[in-house]
């Protein structure tokens, strides 16, 4: 189940004195289905230099080892937590063409959890809030230009998710 996973933390936790390119040959060994080529294409276009240890990159570059590592074993569903959060406003906009790009697979889907709506807005199929750990209405997303706003009260049953002890804030974007 986990190669057909991508997962993106808010902040990227890997070994800190250890290179790029050896966090990348540890990690790769764990997916089946991990492409090489893919992974170097990303590197070279998100300007990754994998010789220098993780300790010493900024946090933009950090987040675009972790998205290069999510999309390169060509994973179905990729979870991303706050992706753009720190990122320069030219590399955001480029991610997000990237993300467009990979949805024109039917077969893949992404949970982005962000709070910055103008991406949600770029993205999004249909954006879905959460607010104490309950669902609100989903809305329309990409291109509609108003969020409308979150509805009171517990989601309508059919889509209520599971319970969970964890209470979470923010929005999430599911395709």
């Amino acid at each position: 189940m986990k190669e057909r996973i991508g997962f993106v933390y808010d902040e990227p936790c890997f070994p800190e004195d250890v290179s790029l390119k050896n966090i990348k040959r540890a990690i790769a060994r764990f997916y089946p289905r991990w492409d090489e080529d893919v992974f170097q294409k990303l590197a070279a276009r998100f300007e990754l230099p994998l010789g220098k240890w993780f300790k010493k990159l900024s946090h933009g570059t950090k987040m675009k080892f972790a998205l290069a590592l999510a999309l390169s074993h060509h994973a179905d569903f990729i979870l991303m937590d706050e992706p753009t959060a720190g990122l320069d406003p030219v590399f955001r906009r480029e991610l997000l063409m990237h993300l467009r790009e990979l949805l024109q697979d039917e077969r893949k889907s992404i949970l982005f959890s962000t709070h910055i709506t103008t991406d949600l807005e770029q993205i999004a199929d249909f954006v879905t809030f959460v607010r104490k750990g309950r669902w609100c209405s989903p809305l329309p997303g990409r291109g509609s230009g108003a969020m409308g706003h979150c509805q009171r009260g517990p989601s309508p049953p059919e889509r209520r998710p599971p319970e969970s002890p964890h209470r979470t804030e923010g929005r999430s974007v599911r395709r």
